[in-house]
């Protein structure tokens, strides 16, 4: 029997995805030298970058999705690892394969210096974050797919974790990255981007929906308390994790309550879209923003509508690209099997 879709999750997804692309979209401008008053949205919110509040947002909640799909039935490995490997690499691949083409195409020789052992990383997902440390072949997918991959991965054993002792397995993995947090060397990967850091949002997500299963109100009470506290001051010596934890707990509570109150068809048409186009824009929105914003700056001055004229041009940009991967990555995942039965057969 399929479980109820809970919604509220896809919603606060959709907050994620908003934050991330709007930021990127910030960003942008200001690579291309584009001077603007105008801002869609604050760079921070809570005394958060409004990057890392979205990516935290969506780690909770891949974390919650996940639970609540497998929580109550045996995994099969080798089902589960297919399937994430279907979910992630040929949509990838694909949208890597298109736009390293018509990256060339725009500006060629773009990539000749790079060593081409790097491209391994590329094949497996994880050029954003290796790409601090050497040249890749990185154009897509940001830093955050390594994690997104070490999540399905390590996700069996969480599980387990997480049914037979919920309490420790959150309290020495928050500890554990409070230890590395504190002392975090590296000073190529910032501290948040590490996957290790970023096991507690997930474990949080799936304490909450093996346990909770729905928001409660007196969650609001403290979540409410802690936001406040950090609107009102500033605390500039607060680790990074800490403030993405304050901030991303706290909002899920809060987002997942007022959203628990929203039904209705076009509410669940909303959900259906995030859950099928947040990958694909998730890939796409930051090449399409490099690749395109710099052509627009006729004028190097940007007024509040040429600011919101751009943005809805690189949503639907964006978006155009996202539905040609969603139509096309089946395609290419049944071709495949179609052409090597062809190649074997005729050796």
């Amino acid at each position: 029997m399929k479980k109820e879709r809970l919604l509220y999750l896809d919603l606060i997804k959709l907050v994620a995805v908003i934050m991330v692309f709007t930021i990127h979209f910030t960003r942008t401008l200001e690579y291309a030298q584009i001077s603007f008053k105008t801002h869609i949205l604050p760079d921070s919110l809570f005394g958060l970058y409004l990057g890392s509040y979205g990516v935290t947002l969506f780690f909770i909640v891949s974390g919650a999705v996940l639970m609540y799909i497998y929580g109550e039935k045996e995994i099969n490995l080798a089902t589960y690892y297919k399937k994430r490997f279907l979910g992630i690499y040929p949509m990838f691949w694909l949208a890597f394969t298109i736009f390293f083409i018509a990256n060339e195409f725009i500006n060629p020789g773009f990539a000749k210096d790079i060593n081409h052992g790097t491209f391994l990383f590329t094949l497996l997902g994880i050029d954003g974050q290796v790409g601090v440390y050497t040249g890749t072949y990185y154009l897509l997918g940001e830093w955050f797919l390594t994690v997104i991959i070490v999540m399905y991965i390590i996700f069996p054993f969480l599980k387990k974790l997480v049914l037979s002792h919920p309490v420790w397995t959150f309290i020495i993995f928050t500890l554990s990255t409070i230890s590395s947090a504190f002392n975090w060397f590296d000073c190529y990967l910032a501290v948040d981007a590490y996957f290790f850091h970023r096991i507690p949002e997930i474990l949080f997500g799936m304490i909450f929906i093996q346990y909770f299963k729905k928001p409660r109100w007196h969650m609001l009470i403290p979540s409410i308390a802690i936001l406040a506290i950090l609107a009102i001051f500033d605390f500039p010596n607060m680790n990074q994790m800490i403030r993405i934890w304050l901030v991303g707990y706290s909002s899920f509570l809060i987002l997942s309550f007022v959203f628990s109150f929203l039904k209705g068809k076009g509410i669940e048409i909303i959900s259906h879209f995030i859950d099928k186009f947040c990958y694909p824009i998730f890939l796409t929105h930051h090449i399409i923003m490099l690749t395109f914003i710099p052509k627009f700056a006729l004028s190097r001055t940007f007024g509040a509508i040429e600011v919101l004229l751009v943005y809805a041009l690189c949503w639907i940009a964006t978006l155009l690209s996202s539905a040609f991967l969603v139509w096309a990555t089946p395609k290419m995942i049944k071709l495949f099997p179609c052409l090597w039965a062809k190649l074997t057969a005729t050796t």
